[in-house]
């Protein structure tokens, strides 16, 4: 929390944005180069991520030297923080005029608290993640595979590992990575996306964009009689996104239901 309003304190204090009608192009790149940028999301009510950001302000990269190589980039940048401030915490930017200190000190608070309860979200979603690729990889070895360490990218079948080895590390497995990559009884390989949502909106974006994208990708390149593409499912997820995924071709499991996991391989034999 501390950190989090030192950003938003330097923002106002250093980079003027306090005043974004005064900032300019130039000053953008800036405050990428101080590290800035994710406060600067934040100032938009809701807070707007970096691919939101780049969608909107029809960028390619958010880096500093590339928007300092091209000024109408960062200037649409700044116009979409300008267009989309929060006008309760910054009530003052709407009546054009300077904040008065307690108005300041409330729109700090009020940021970094947004920030802090967005990362610590993001912090206990990474570790129900990681939990759940050694839940997998533990319950694959339970049932006969074996755990090995595979090569971090595999581009080719020659690549491919032996039948009944699962990966220890996570994989680039043609043009996409895998969480997890286990080889079954029948050859074909078996790449799980574990993926953890806490509402069904959030749903949508972790299975039918993100999983999906990779399902596509995985079939292209290995084609779909040597690919299993899969997904290990917890948490809250919107029925309509899961059986939109399934009639898309993407096998879905549980960790609750682990076992099914188990089932189907074994069916592989």
């Amino acid at each position: 929390m501390d950190r989090r309003s030192a950003d938003f304190t330097r923002l106002f204090d250093e980079h003027g944005v306090a005043k974004p009608h005064e900032l300019t192009a130039d000053d953008i790149p800036g405050i990428v180069d101080a590290k800035l940028l994710d406060a600067l999301r934040y100032l938009p009510g809701p807070p707007i991520s970096e691919d939101d950001l780049k969608n909107l302000a029809d960028v390619e990269s958010l880096s500093s030297q590339r928007l300092r190589s091209d000024p109408a980039a960062a200037q649409r940048v700044l116009d979409v923080i300008r267009k989309t401030i929060d006008p309760r915490r910054f009530r003052w930017l709407a009546e054009d005029r300077e904040p008065t200190g307690g108005e300041r000190a409330t729109a700090i608070f009020a940021s970094a608290l947004l920030h802090t309860a967005q990362r610590l979200q993001s912090a206990r979603r990474s570790i129900a993640k990681k939990d759940q690729e050694f839940a997998v990889r533990d319950y694959l070895k339970s049932i006969g595979f074996a755990g090995k360490r595979v090569a971090k990218k595999i581009s080719t079948y020659a690549q491919f590992p032996a039948h009944g080895i699962v990966s220890e590390n996570e994989i680039d497995f043609g043009p996409e990575r895998a969480d997890v990559l286990a080889r079954l009884w029948d050859d074909r390989m078996l790449p799980i996306e574990c993926k953890v949502s806490n509402s069904g909106v959030n749903s949508y974006k972790r299975l039918n964009h993100d999983t999906l994208a990779k399902h596509t990708a995985w079939i292209d390149a290995f084609g779909r009689a040597n690919v299993v593409p899969s997904a290990m499912l917890a948490g809250v997820f919107s029925v309509s996104n899961v059986l939109a995924a399934q009639a898309a071709g993407l096998t879905i499991f549980w960790s609750h239901r682990m076992t099914d996991l188990g089932l189907f391989v074994e069916s592989t034999r």
